[in-house]
């Protein structure tokens, strides 16, 4: 299930997006450890989340914090909701779907990034809240699963969720589409 990946991206990634502070931090969160530094950084973290959230009003649209399937950003959760905002709590979705869910078994096996398989689990949570946020009829689980198998076979590899049945090949044209709007997203400036 867990794929590898290139561990000098691993390493650079790591060199330019992680820090000793943000690491001792999320630490002291993880022990319950109630620093100075800590204080500092969650309220400064929650008053960025505020500010988005009234840009988010501002334009029409609904907030929500997304919590990752780790169980640190389950204890945030309260925290979140404490101040006033709507989390979707990525760790409680993914334990309801997977009996003894483990982080690590959904992620890449030198890397703590999630795999393919924790991608779609968490792509079909997040599609379910917001249906429900705004008050829309999810798609049916056939045409869900169409789009994600239309969305796959656009992509050379063995990125292809398992379990998935479909009613029809996608065409070349569709495909291309896809690719062409990937890339311009991939390779935006």
């Amino acid at each position: 299930r867990n794929k590898r990946i290139d561990l000098n991206s691993f390493f650079e990634h790591a060199q330019n997006y992680h820090s000793p502070t943000a690491d001792r931090i999320e630490e002291d969160f993880a022990y319950n450890r109630q620093t100075v530094e800590l204080q500092e950084a969650l309220t400064l973290f929650i008053e960025i989340l505020k500010a988005w959230e009234r840009e988010v009003n501002r334009n029409g649209a609904e907030f929500s914090v997304v919590l990752l399937p780790r169980e640190n950003e389950n204890k945030a959760e309260a925290v979140f909701r404490e101040n006033g905002f709507h989390t979707v709590n990525l760790f409680s979705d993914f334990g309801q779907r997977i009996p003894d869910y483990d982080y690590n078994e959904w992620r890449f096996e030198n890397d703590a990034h999630w795999n393919e398989a924790a991608n779609e689990i968490a792509a079909r949570s997040l599609y379910i809240s917001i249906s429900d946020r705004v008050g829309i009829e999810p798609m049916p689980q056939s045409q869900v699963d169409q789009s994600l198998f239309t969305y796959y076979s656009a992509f050379s590899g063995d990125w292809m969720p398992s379990g998935i049945d479909v009613a029809e090949d996608p065409t070349g044209e569709v495909l291309e589409e896809i690719r062409s709007k990937y890339s311009e997203i991939e390779y935006a400036p």
